[in-house]
């Protein structure tokens, strides 16, 4: 087990419990693993953005230079454009975000909005 230290807040008494840094657990290695690949996900998913912008510029002149001989969907270039700027400047914390908000959708079917459906469904005769 780690090595834990115990403080007391001034206000409240409250007890923070928190492990020693440098601390060789398995909790604290799964706990800086997910920190260091937030990190590096995050990062490359900046740098997937900043391509996807640059991509989408280039798309868009093309296609403002070439006129009807370019076979490039104006909607292609302009999802290219948002998205990309999306991710250069969130990165990862706006994929979290839409994860998050999917786990709160299943959560909410999981908790009796698809319940009283299956319900009716059963309760349905098969044959008229």
């Amino acid at each position: 087990m780690s090595a834990l230290i115990t403080t007391t807040a001034a206000a409240g008494g409250l007890n923070t419990d928190f492990a020693v840094p440098g601390d060789w657990d398995l909790a604290s290695a799964l706990t800086n693993a997910t920190a260091y690949a937030q990190l590096i996900g995050g990062g490359f998913l900046t740098l997937v953005g900043v391509v996807a912008i640059i991509y989408g510029g280039y798309l868009l002149v093309k296609k403002l230079m070439a006129g009807q001989q370019n076979q490039d969907s104006w909607i292609k270039i302009v999802i290219l454009i948002i998205v990309g700027g999306a991710l250069s400047v969130s990165g990862f914390s706006l994929i979290s975000e839409i994860a998050a908000g999917g786990k709160t959708t299943i959560e909410e079917l999981g908790g009796g909005t698809i319940l009283p459906l299956i319900d009716i469904v059963q309760a349905t005769p098969l044959f008229f």
